[in-house]
């Protein structure tokens, strides 16, 4: 689960797999700001603090290491929660 400090962002930067999601690796990073990276998404930049990957995503594509304010979530983590708001 999403820790509650994500709650308390004014800012949540979604980083996913459009080609211009690499415009984003040079963009400041406010305090108050969190930057969820939707699947490869993570590699644009390394200051991402949540990483949310799909069932099908390799274990080979994901970060070899991450930093203690980092979280990773699969699509264990949201998939129950998603089917309860119908899928």
């Amino acid at each position: 689960m999403l820790e509650s400090s994500l709650l308390k962002k004014t800012n949540v930067l979604i980083l996913g797999s459009a080609p211009m999601a690499k415009e984003a690796a040079h963009w400041s990073k406010p305090k108050t700001a969190s930057i969820v990276a939707i699947n490869n998404a993570w590699q644009v930049r390394p200051d991402w603090d949540y990483l949310i990957h799909s069932g099908d995503f390799a274990p080979e594509r994901l970060p070899e290491n991450i930093s203690p304010h980092q979280q990773m979530h699969s699509y264990q983590d949201y998939v129950s929660r998603q089917n309860r708001f119908g899928g």
